[in-house]
């Protein structure tokens, strides 16, 4: 009986099942597309980063009884908005 007769081996279907797999899981090298979202994205990111961080600084403000602490807020919610930006941009740098 000849074995090469009979049609492709196991391990002929195993190889040619792990090279399918390796085409189907290649990523895309593209960055991906802007979209309206992103924007919307990060007007809510960088909005709601300076609100909160109004928020913290009147907070400070008012429990330390210094109108000063008002600017830590300030710095901190830019600084949040900074990083919500940084995070949502990633992908768009590489």
């Amino acid at each position: 009986m000849n074995p090469e007769a009979e049609g492709p081996s196991e391990l002929d279907l195993v190889q040619a099942k792990i090279a399918q797999l390796k085409e189907s899981t290649k990523v895309s090298r593209e960055p991906p597309q802007a979209t309206p979202g992103l924007v919307f994205s990060m007007g809510f990111a960088v909005i709601g980063s300076l609100m909160a961080g109004e928020t913290f600084g009147r907070y400070l403000s008012e429990k330390a009884g210094n109108p000063q602490y008002s600017l830590v807020g300030w710095v901190l919610g830019f600084g949040m908005a900074g990083l919500a930006v940084y995070q949502l941009l990633r992908p768009y740098m590489k």
